[in-house]
């Protein structure tokens, strides 16, 4: 490896030369290489190389022999391994940078946790007319409380007195909870670790318009003509409501049981 040194060093006497190389080594004495220092790093090897250098200028200025000629070469491979050296740290050091700064953005990116409340719930709660947004979205909301079903990991006595406090359970079965809460405590409910979600009851829905006792809208009158009328037949119905005091089913209804806390009944 061949180098070309500055006229600077070409035009220093060999007295000059000696007393550079006395100079730079005493500095070269207190610096030092250190991995990962990579401003530390370049100071050290460019005096370094600089002593190296002004040692072959002088050793060219001295003598032509063999053995000096052997050190020049021993010189240039110290300044060929001192470079490569360095430019090893350097990338190295840029490398680490890098992934450090990566890694330090993503520990800052908070992890997304799953929604608990239903879209529907989440709205409600910031809407400026909760009242007229609950009718436009079929929530049940009356006086500032809304209804909600919450499924829970485990219904512990923990869990169960938490929410207890935000609202009044009406039914708790299994792991699920239906609680008549005000709208601005949903926020809390969310946050009871033991909680999973927070949604609105599902609603029955009406099939379209009834006809007398709704027998065409479930295309029963086509099993009746076929002769089965289901008499003798014990009949459970689910339906959105009725009055079970009405003259004409009194007497027909044997029992009757509410699945939705204090529903009003339709008439």
């Amino acid at each position: 490896m061949q180098f070309c040194w500055k006229e600077t060093e070409n035009k220093k006497s060999k007295n000059e030369l000696e007393n550079s190389i006395k100079q730079k080594e005493t500095e070269i004495k207190l610096k030092k290489f250190e991995k990962g220092k990579l401003k530390q790093n370049e100071d050290y090897i460019k005096l370094k190389i600089k002593l190296l250098k002004e040692k072959q200028a002088l050793l060219d200025k001295t003598t032509n022999n063999a053995e000096i000629k052997n050190e020049i070469k021993k010189i240039e491979q110290e300044l060929k391994e001192e470079r490569k050296k360095q430019a090893y740290e350097g990338i190295k050091n840029e490398i680490k940078e890098k992934i450090q700064k990566q890694e330090k953005i993503k520990a800052q990116k908070p992890i997304k946790a799953p929604q608990k409340e239903e879209t529907r719930l989440s709205e409600i709660k910031k809407s400026a007319d909760p009242e007229k947004y609950a009718k436009s979205v079929g929530l049940n909301y009356k006086d500032g409380n809304t209804r909600i079903v919450v499924s829970v990991d485990e219904l512990d006595p923990i869990t169960l007195n938490k929410l207890k406090e935000l609202g009044k359970i009406e039914v708790k079965k299994d792991k699920f909870v239906q609680i008549l809460v005000p709208v601005e405590k949903i926020e809390q409910i969310s946050q009871i670790t033991n909680v999973q979600k927070s949604r609105p009851p599902s609603l029955p829905i009406q099939h379209g318009i009834i006809i007398s006792e709704g027998v065409e809208s479930v295309s029963a009158d086509l099993v009746h003509d076929s002769g089965f009328t289901g008499s003798g037949i014990t009949v459970g119905v689910l339906d959105l409501a009725f009055d079970k005091n009405n003259a004409e089913i009194k007497s027909n209804v044997l029992e009757s049981k509410s699945f939705r806390y204090n529903m009003a009944r339709r008439k």
